[in-house]
């Protein structure tokens, strides 16, 4: 069996077309991986079966840090708010149970997480944009999500 660079010496190719090759190879691939940025969800101990509501873009909320990867850390409430706007582009999302020592179990989407979207919810008083997704069993799923969020927000009437 030939090693990789085995087969490189072996093409019959002048050297500069080979190096453009790998070289063109070589950055279409880095770019691809670095476009897709990860989003995990932590629920802690706690979370009760619900939605859960990230709410976006608030300036009276703590920013999530990073570009690539965010951490979401949803308090047991379900509700965590934030000054981070939607992350933009390829998104790889992971969700999480995070117990009282810390230690996490993944959630599997489709079994435990359900209804996921980014929306924007335009009120009466307010407007705002959130990450939203049903914790639990999908059969299980009640009451209007914007319910859940005026009840959070008493000026969004």
């Amino acid at each position: 069996m030939q090693t990789v660079s085995e087969f490189f010496l072996s093409w019959k190719r002048p050297t500069i077309v080979k190096s453009l090759g790998v070289a063109a190879l070589l950055v279409a691939l880095g770019s691809t991986v670095s476009c897709v940025r990860t989003n995990d969800y932590v629920l802690t101990a706690g979370t009760v079966e619900g939605w859960v509501i990230i709410e976006l873009a608030n300036p009276a909320c703590p920013e999530i840090v990073g570009r690539w990867h965010r951490e979401f850390v949803v308090p047991s409430s379900a509700y965590l708010c934030t000054s981070t706007g939607p992350t933009q582009g390829l998104v790889y999302e992971r969700y999480w149970l995070m117990d009282v020592d810390g230690r996490r179990t993944r959630i599997k989407i489709g079994q435990d997480v359900h209804a996921r979207s980014d929306t924007e919810f335009d009120f009466t008083n307010c407007q705002l944009a959130a990450s939203i997704f049903w914790y639990g069993k999908g059969e299980a799923i009640t009451a209007d999500v914007s319910s859940v969020i005026r009840k959070r927000n008493p000026e969004c009437q």
